[in-house]
């Protein structure tokens, strides 16, 4: 690309922000290295990309994945930077008040204006101004009120900001601070002391070591009632401690006020924010988050400042700015340097669970319960008031029957919306299908009372890092409050069914694992060798060296080596985790479904499993409904599927071409759902199934148009659910497609 011209456009605010933006960009390049200088541009400057991945996932299992979004913690040091500098050269707050104002807002649009640094800047502006020119006046700034009045303007201008996470965590942020923050303190005060305070490290300290010490804790179902009721009753028990502690030469309130009010505030904000919110919104809880961002915030102070610092002179001055720039970013590279060192260590030491995604009521429910227990007594003697008012008041003879009308009518609007919210539950049905949408691959998961199968899992790319099981089916087990999985069925050994169950078992129990194939429990990795003597990928040169004994000893192209590590990783997963193995074939039922879920093929085990044609075909029954899951092999359908199906579901498209028009027109189900997207190119170089892929693409989207039943695909329709209830059956993709209606 060549740049013919560089005109002069927009308004001068935003211009001046974005020459900041990219002169202090260039200062950090040239002052500090690689990762380091990528994670200093993310805090000072906002920028997302650049950080490894690592760094990245490391950030979000240790919970200070916030820091890089730039948020009211770096516009509030910020603020306090320029205010201490103004301050130092004496300059009256009534004159720096507006420069303030002006950079704060410069740098919410250097960072790109997003929400959290506006309603920042909003807050920390209206805070400075008071001080300026209101103090006289007797007014004192609520936090309450400043988050009001960010929250209208930013929603005045965007009112679409109110459906984004980030909206959300920002302002509830500020709220936990502004409403527990004094609760925790005093909470923290009470238990904390004399023997109270040995009782709670203690048992904090024990907590951790168990967790550390017994990681696959953590996917058992009940590791998260048991920790809350763990916790509650190390506060109950320490605030019963310091009660009768005779002696009180240490405790909390012995510490200095800052440190005090820091740790109140920790407390508050992992009670009234990041807890909650980290579960409802991305399924997962950070285990280590209350030790690290203890660490982490002072820590991310003292970086922001100094790197601001740093690029302000390596700005302004001319020559020499650089150099003095560089001195102050050595001294920064250690204070970052410990922030990532930081990180890894507690991503390494502490696992990082998921959780089951509470729902809408679930999040109103927890905090209505936590403002009862933080201000109960508030709450008590605001509500006896309220109840002794309206006592006297239905005793009145002058306001007796207007006073009880409106009691009825508060009374008959409060149960007409507890029973509209009650008829909007979800009623499960007596079950329920779901084909996930994983991109290249297949997922099936089945729901049937407390009972929960997947069937297949996904695709783990080890080249993109793209992890189906993380983005997919984590997200869609947290959301539907599944705690534990009674059995995984893998039909083949094909990385595309296989590779994504290896997140899956850091974070959920399985119970049981079916696979057609042999799965070996004791932990031994195969090599390339016995690997290709197990199974048969249908590549023609490796068949053909195969029969000559001429096997190579490493795969000779990405997708084989991804099927041969993801069969190795299933094996060494299954040996740490103790999960049994059974091998399937034809008339098994699966233990947990017996009655609904039967295997209808393979018929019987076989010597070299056919990784493409010896695919496990289940039949799916519940009352006078059938379905089908399978494989894209379309030759043993017409034997296995003799009666009419409801519902047929394939992992991929169906081959070969003239065995799939042949079954549709003779025996064709009632609804066909195929679970297929294009598989990335470079996972398919030097394959022979890159072009086969290409012809049955190009075959099926042919005839797709001219199937006469309805029909549904994931690339189209995105995921697709199956309920079934008193006999009937309901399909809803989750994407309406024009081609064939619902």
């Amino acid at each position: 690309i060549k740049v013919l011209s560089d005109l002069p456009g927009g308004a001068w605010w935003y211009r001046f922000a974005l020459y900041l933006r990219v002169e202090f960009l260039k200062v950090i390049k040239q002052t500090m290295p690689f990762p380091e200088s990528s994670f200093l541009g993310g805090v000072v400057l906002g920028l997302k990309g650049g950080l490894p991945n690592y760094i990245s996932k490391e950030f979000r299992q240790t919970g200070v994945s916030h820091v890089l979004a730039v948020s009211g913690l770096h516009v509030t040091i910020i603020a306090g930077l320029l205010y201490g500098l103004f301050t130092l050269f004496r300059v009256p707050i009534k004159i720096f008040a507006p420069f303030i104002v002006f950079f704060l807002f410069t740098f919410a649009l250097i960072v790109g204006w997003p929400s959290s640094a506006v309603r920042a800047a909003l807050m920390n502006s209206l805070f400075v101004l008071s001080r300026a020119y209101l103090k006289e006046r007797g007014f004192r700034l609520s936090i309450i009120f400043a988050l009001a009045v960010a929250a209208v303007a930013i929603l005045t201008f965007y009112p679409l900001q109110l459906t984004e996470p980030s909206f959300t965590l920002s302002f509830m942020a500020i709220y936990a601070l502004a409403m527990f923050s004094e609760p925790s303190e005093k909470l923290l005060t009470n238990s904390l002391r004399g023997a109270g305070l040995v009782s709670a490290v203690f048992m904090i300290f024990t907590y951790y070591f168990v967790v550390i010490i017994w990681r696959s804790a953590i996917v058992e179902p009940w590791f998260f009632p048991f920790s809350g009721i763990y916790f509650l009753l190390t506060y109950l028990f320490s605030k019963w401690l310091a009660k009768k502690s005779s002696f009180v030469s240490y405790s909390f309130e012995m510490i200095p006020g800052w440190l005090k009010s820091f740790t109140s505030s920790q407390v508050a904000i992992f009670f009234g924010m990041m807890g909650p919110l980290s579960a409802f919104y991305f399924g997962s809880m950070s285990l280590s988050s209350p030790i690290a961002n203890m660490i982490a915030i002072p820590l991310i102070g003292i970086i922001v400042q100094v790197g601001l610092v740093a690029g302000i002179i390596g700005t302004i001055i001319p020559v020499l700015g650089i150099k003095i720039a560089l001195m102050i970013n050595a001294a920064n590279w250690l204070a970052v340097k410990f922030f990532l060192g930081m990180a890894h260590f507690f991503s390494i030491l502490i696992p990082f669970p998921r959780v089951s995604q509470p729902s809408v009521g679930s999040v109103v429910v927890y905090y209505g319960f936590l403002h009862l227990f933080f201000f109960w007594d508030s709450i008590k003697n605001w509500s006896i008031a309220i109840y002794n008012a309206i006592s006297e008041l239905l005793q009145d003879p002058d306001y007796k029957w207007s006073s009880r009308l409106a009691v009825g009518v508060a009374t008959g609007v409060s149960v007409f919306f507890l029973g509209f919210w009650y008829s909007r539950i979800e009623r499960l049905p007596d079950l329920r299908v779901t084909l996930l949408d994983v991109g290249y691959g297949s997922s099936l998961l089945i729901e049937k009372g407390s009972k929960t199968m997947l069937v297949d899992s996904g695709l783990y790319d080890s080249i993109s890092e793209y992890d189906i099981g993380e983005r997919v089916i984590l997200p869609a087990l947290s959301e539907k409050n599944i705690r534990s999985i009674d059995s995984v069925v893998l039909t083949s050994p094909l990385p595309e069914r296989v590779s994504g169950l290896l997140k899956i078992f850091k974070n959920y129990k399985i119970n049981k694992i079916y696979t057609p194939f042999s799965l070996p429990n004791d932990g031994k990795e195969v090599t390339f060798s016995e690997f290709v003597a197990k199974f048969s990928f249908g590549d023609s040169k490796i068949e053909e060296n195969f029969k000559k004994d001429i096997i190579t000893p490493v795969p000779p192209n990405p997708y084989l080596d991804q099927a041969y590590s993801s069969y190795n990783a299933l094996i060494k997963a299954v040996k740490e985790t103790n999960t049994s193995v059974v091998q399937i074939f034809e008339g098994i039922e699966i233990d947990d479904f017996k009655g609904t879920v039967r295997v209808a093929y393979p018929e019987g085990q076989q010597k070299r499993f056919s990784a493409y044609y010896d695919g496990t075909v289940i039949l799916i029954n519940e009352g006078d409904i059938r379905m089908a899951y399978s494989p894209g092999n379309a030759f043993p359908w017409a034997d296995i599927f003799k009666t009419p199906l409801h519902l047929l579901m394939v992992s991929d498209l169906p081959y070969n071409n003239q065995e799939f028009d042949k079954f549709m027109a003779i025996n064709s189900p009632v609804r066909i759902a195929i679970s297929f997207r294009k598989p990335p190119r470079w996972l398919m170089e030097n394959y022979y199934m890159n072009k086969r892929i290409d012809i049955r693409t190009m075959h099926f989207n042919n005839i797709w148009k001219s199937f006469k039943v309805p029909a549904f695909r994931t690339d189209r329709n995105g995921a697709i659910q199956i309920d079934i209830r008193s006999g009937q059956i309901k399909v809803k993709p989750f994407v309406e497609s024009e081609e064939h209606p619902k």
